[in-house]
């Protein structure tokens, strides 16, 4: 058994937990993160490298033992205790991953730079193709950009008097698409729900794009229907709230702002970036969804 390690932060859903008592299960783990199911809700313990996300307690440890899938968690008294894995939680500070609603400037609002920081950098695997992609790379990429465009327009036919109807539908094309712990389709669906929620928070669409997601959300992984929740609820990665008001007030810091979601898991950040651009634009102009930038980029 390793060394207690201190937790230095945690999610605000921690709270409770940390000050009564509960038992978890362990649902994955890795070098990096143990994944803690609770009364099916996901919570995770991450390294000191760690970023604030929903449901996340950030430890000090640089490694993380692996811990048999299934194993008991007792999370109380300000402990974690999960086999090898024990967690000294009583001097842990806590922050939220809440959007805050950012009232959109024009003259601050820059789709071109948005357009331009994406592709600088964006990862190659998913909505953007690689230089020599398989020939299910390339299905899956136009599937991908299929469910992104179609979404989108139905999103700005939404901001219409024509209203949702098509909302579920395009919800449903998108969730669970691709591979991997979270799927490109949800990762795109976590972008452009950031993007409501700073948007455009009180939109009944926002509401109807949240119900759709929380609706589909158990036909994906166990780790991606937690973020889609999260998402539905107006909570994200910090990094991707960072993203998602820069985009809205401070232009100048995009680049930077989009190279830190970028870094989040493999295309994961690329994809929620795609998302979030799209949707941006799809909600400043609901009458021209998907620009002609935009399909240049992920065609």
């Amino acid at each position: 058994m390793m060394d207690a390690v201190r937790g230095l932060a945690a999610d605000a859903v921690w709270s409770s937990l940390l000050t009564g008592s509960a038992q978890a299960t362990v649902g994955s783990s890795f070098d990096r993160a143990v994944n803690l199911e609770l009364d099916g809700s996901l919570l995770t313990l991450v390294t000191a490298n760690g970023r604030p996300a929903p449901g996340a307690l950030v430890t000090d440890a640089g490694r993380l033992p692996r811990v048999p899938a299934g194993t008991g968690v007792e999370i109380g008294a300000g402990w974690v205790r999960c086999g090898a894995v024990q967690v000294d939680a009583t001097h842990c500070r806590f922050f939220s991953c809440e959007a805050t609603a950012v009232e959109s400037n024009s003259a601050l609002t820059d789709p071109p730079r948005w357009r331009e920081a994406l592709l600088e950098h964006a990862v190659p695997g998913s909505f953007v193709p690689s230089q020599s992609p398989s020939p299910f790379d390339r299905a899956l990429h136009s599937r991908l950009v299929l469910a992104a465009r179609q979404f989108q327009q139905a999103l700005g036919t939404a901001f219409t008097p024509t209203g949702t109807a098509q909302l579920d539908w395009a919800v449903g094309g998108l969730v669970g698409l691709g591979v991997g712990l979270t799927p490109s389709g949800d990762d795109y669906l976590v972008g452009s729900l950031a993007a409501l929620h700073h948007l455009r928070p009180a939109d009944p669409v926002v509401t109807a794009v949240g119900t759709a997601v929380t609706a589909w959300a158990s036909g994906t992984t166990t780790i991606s229907e937690h973020f889609l929740r999260a998402a539905a609820q107006g909570r994200f990665h910090h990094d991707v709230l960072r993203a998602a008001t820069v985009a809205l007030t401070a232009p100048a810091e995009v680049s930077v702002a989009f190279g830190r979601v970028a870094a989040i898991g493999s295309t994961s950040g690329t994809d929620v970036l795609h998302g979030l651009v799209d949707t941006l634009s799809t909600a400043l102009d609901p009458i021209h969804p998907l620009s002609s930038e935009t399909k240049e980029i992920v065609t």
